[in-house]
């Protein structure tokens, strides 16, 4: 922990969840990278940016919170968490190159109606994804047409 950003999660812990403290408010680059034996992360209100590629390589992740301050979602922040089946983004209103790349259990995903950037590499592999923007429910097939409506 430095300051009130989170550096690191300890390498070769094995729990399966994990409760990132009340008053951090941001990760380092890769702070979870390959954590592969975490399912579930729960994360606090004051969380208000995550690093690239916080949870990259996650791939046993299969839950985890997005507080309503965080407003982007970083480069590869997501990338190949595997397990991952939905997610829910509040108040996010830019998701970056490849943020959700390869989540290929990925299906629902939540969209905050202040969305305005969605990058078109961001859900690259996840062909059973289903986005929910507006009230409209967008397949993979349909992101274009979701590009559009932003």
């Amino acid at each position: 922990r430095e300051h009130n950003g989170l550096h690191t999660y300890p390498m070769g812990k094995t729990d399966t969840v994990y409760t990132v403290p009340d008053g951090i408010e941001s990760f380092q680059n890769g702070a979870f990278y390959g954590c592969s034996s975490l399912t579930e992360i729960t994360l606090p209100d004051s969380i208000n940016s995550i690093a690239e590629a916080t949870f990259s390589d996650c791939t046993g992740l299969v839950k985890i919170n997005i507080p309503e301050g965080v407003g982007r979602i970083k480069q590869n922040t997501f990338y190949n968490c595997s397990s991952l089946t939905s997610i829910d983004l509040p108040g996010v209103y830019s998701i970056e190159y490849m943020a959700f790349c390869e989540c290929s259990s990925l299906v629902d995903v939540s969209l905050s109606d202040e969305i305005g950037s969605i990058d078109e590499t961001a859900f690259v592999g996840c062909e059973n994804i289903k986005a929910v923007f507006k009230g409209v429910t967008y397949t993979y097939n349909d992101f274009n047409a979701l590009f559009d409506a932003l």
